[in-house]
């Protein structure tokens, strides 16, 4: 099984009175493996400001997760401009109605939720529930950076989503390698962490911590490729095909034409399968066989994009082609092997 991976927010508040420019910021954050710009929006003096967001975009190919924490939410969302992929979010201690967080959610046009202070009962969540895309739990005083983590909020966590499973949850506040190994194991979608990455000099250190694994290896440093591939042509008969994957010691091998190039993928399973139905396999071919236009990655791929993208596909990928940018067949990588590697 694949282990969960958490999306990580980081919080551009901590960078507000650093000696780099928030553009700079971003544009570091970019190539990191970072999901999420959080941008909170306070009544503090020391905060970040809606209208600032289209300027920043220029900088990051990233959404951006705005926290509103203010007392008001509705004086500040005239001329709000979000994308779909964004998120937002206001308190649920501002005590709004249903109609008005309706409203909020058709004017702002993306994922929407609340916000929960540590010392708010979880109940205050459970009439609205229902029409969050997420909860924001704070663990810390929010609009403040480089808080304490408060621990109170793991089994408000597990409260909720006993009552609201689909829902996704953020956690935001303190978060740093330790309370992250906490979070993880709650299955906490989105951590949301600041001064734990901003205040160091090496972001990345900070980040891969915070995943808890080396998800920063590329897929060439795990594949298997060159002569420890099985390869044959569509033309190759069964025989020789099943002789090819014995030789490697490979329960597949990749199906590729005169310029090597892949065109296909056949593994024991689908022989099996086939026999189920077709007893004398004798006549068949590779391309008989074969699952035409198998999904491949590119080896510069992170482990952490690749284990993304098989959590959005929801398939069962046991082996995975490995080409380049002009579909030349380099390798196979095996999701054992990603597991073992991190």
């Amino acid at each position: 099984m694949l282990p969960k991976i958490p999306k990580i927010s980081c919080s551009l508040l901590a960078a507000v009175d650093g000696e780099s420019e928030l553009p700079e910021v971003l544009k570091e954050l970019d190539v990191l493996g970072i999901d999420l710009i959080h941008y909170d929006v306070s009544e503090n003096s020391k905060t970040l400001h809606l209208k600032d967001i289209e300027t920043l975009r220029q900088s990051t190919r990233l959404p951006f997760d705005v926290h509103l924490s203010v007392s008001d939410p509705l004086e500040y969302l005239d001329g709000v401009q979000l994308k779909a992929d964004d998120y937002f979010c206001v308190h649920v201690e501002n005590q709004l109605t249903w109609s008005k967080l309706e409203q909020i959610r058709r004017q702002v046009g993306c994922n929407f939720g609340l916000a929960i202070n540590a010392e708010t009962p979880v109940s205050e969540l459970f009439e609205t529930g229902q029409i969050l895309d997420y909860v924001l739990f704070m663990a810390a005083t929010p609009g403040v950076s480089g808080g304490q983590f408060d621990d109170r909020v793991v089994n408000k966590i597990k409260s909720f989503r006993r009552a609201f499973p689909k829902v996704k949850v953020h956690v935001d506040g303190g978060v740093n390698h330790l309370s992250a190994a906490l979070l993880r194991d709650l299955e906490v979608d989105v951590l949301i962490s600041g001064s734990y990455i901003l205040k160091n000099e090496d972001y990345l250190v900070q980040v891969v911590k915070l995943f808890g694994r080396n998800l920063y290896l590329r897929v060439a440093d795990i594949m298997r490729s060159d002569s420890d591939v099985p390869r044959v042509t569509p033309e190759t008969d069964i025989r020789q095909m099943m002789l090819e994957m014995d030789r490697k010691l490979v329960g597949c091998t990749c199906v590729v034409d005169e310029n090597n190039h892949l065109v296909g993928l056949v593994t024991d399973g689908d022989v099996r399968r086939r026999l189920i139905v077709q007893p004398d396999l004798s006549a068949l071919k590779a391309k008989d066989l074969m699952v035409t236009s198998p999904f491949a990655i590119d080896p510069d791929m992170r482990l952490l994009d690749l284990l993304r993208e098989l959590d959005k596909r929801g398939a069962g990928f046991d082996v995975i082609p490995v080409v380049d940018a002009s579909n030349s067949c380099l390798g196979l990588v095996w999701l054992r092997d990603i597991l073992h590697a991190i």
